[in-house]
């Protein structure tokens, strides 16, 4: 039987943790064993899934690097002493530290990819020896590998080019409009929000995600200090770590500069069905991420047909497939937003290209999933 081995400290709630819970799951459902470590109890039930829960009365601050640290043992320990050879990491920091494994053992490294962890210091502003040496680490866990699977085409093309990674190693495994039938969607909770916001007057724009500097929502503010429009923002999510709280910090006071406060509401971190019905019930989701590999709160907001806008940026681009919907300054952001509000026909426009966006990115990510992992070239 073919057998995996994988891991993930996952601290805080969100996208990631979810799609890892998919992955497991859908290995365990076509029969294939599978060993998780994680720093969360587990969720999964199956004969298939053994699911050791580490670091249990660790502080929450010091399971990551514990983690971290501890994850390259319990790898060697397996594939040494146990019959696993097929090595799932989330990243190639952790691949970086399988090389010396790689080099006394016959097994296959399997590193899943959806973002740059030295793109996202330096665009953090990090010392510029911090994100030289992490790039270093990232060459080697690319080097490490002997399949990347990466997000999106963009970020395929991204590795090849700044890593120097051959094509062979690299597969495409984008997320997928995620089917939502089924799920408890709390729509009243996001009407009762909206009416209680905006009285049914105006524009109910929406955004979402980890409070993280990557996510730019200074670039929200700003535009909508030049709108011309009745509007509400309504924001979901909570910042994490120390730089997070900071730039929270920030927004609250650049808020208030541009006298936003009143036509503002911060959800903080909402459980998925209020989540999905404050967006449900929302007029447009905006996106100012300068760097998502593909987006999961904008695939849910196509799932449920709401409007799209998003930065301008070669990822956004693949996945809604229209220029039109795209903005790079808060100027561009705010004329689309009048446009949105103001010109049916450009409304139109947006929910159209939307509509294809959806049809695009509609399959079963499992599927795909289980077919890339057992294709021939791993073990079995």
């Amino acid at each position: 039987m073919r057998r995996f081995l994988t891991g993930l400290a996952e601290i805080r709630e969100g996208g990631s943790y979810q799609r890892f819970l998919r992955m497991v799951k859908a290995l365990g459902e076509n029969e294939l064993s599978i060993y998780v470590y994680s720093t969360s109890p587990d969720p999964i039930r199956s004969k298939y899934v053994v699911w050791k829960y580490v670091l249990k009365h660790m502080p929450p601050p010091a399971k990551r690097i514990l983690f971290f640290l501890l994850f390259p043992f319990i790898v060697f320990r397996h594939a040494v002493l146990g019959s696993t050879k097929n090595i799932i990491v989330f990243g190639p920091v952790y691949a970086c530290f399988l090389l010396p494994l790689k080099l006394i053992r016959s097994c296959s490294v399997i590193c899943m990819v959806r973002g740059i962890l030295s793109e996202e210091y330096s665009l953090q502003k990090r010392s510029r020896g911090l994100v030289h040496l992490v790039a270093s680490i990232e060459r080697i866990g690319f080097f490490s590998s002997d399949r990347i699977v990466t997000v999106s085409e963009t970020f395929k093309t991204k590795l090849q080019s700044r890593f120097h990674v051959p094509p062979r190693k690299l597969v495409c495994l984008p997320n997928e409009i995620p089917d939502l039938k089924g799920e408890d969607i709390d729509v009243e909770h996001g009407v009762k929000i909206w009416e209680r916001k905006t009285g049914n007057q105006g524009l109910r724009l929406f955004t979402g995600g980890i409070i993280t500097p990557g996510k730019s929502y200074e670039t929200i503010f700003q535009a909508l200090s030049f709108l011309h429009a009745p509007f509400h923002l309504c924001i979901a999510g909570k910042p994490t770590y120390k730089l997070d709280h900071a730039y929270f910090g920030q927004l609250k006071r650049l808020a208030a500069d541009l006298e936003l406060e009143n036509k503002l509401t911060w959800l903080g971190w909402l459980n998925r069905g209020k989540l999905l019905g404050v967006l449900a019930a929302s007029h447009l989701f905006i996106s100012a991420s300068r760097h998502e590999g593909m987006s999961n709160i904008l695939l849910e907001a196509l799932a449920l047909d709401v409007p799209c806008l998003a930065k301008d940026t070669p990822e956004s681009l693949e996945l809604i497939g229209s220029k039109e919907l795209l903005f790079e300054t808060p100027e561009d952001l705010a004329k689309l937003l009048q446009k949105f509000y103001s010109e049916e026909s450009f409304t139109e426009t947006v929910v159209e290209a939307c509509k294809r966006a959806r049809e695009k990115w509609t399959f079963n990510w499992e599927n795909r999933l289980v077919a890339i992992l057992t294709e021939d070239g791993f073990d079995a």
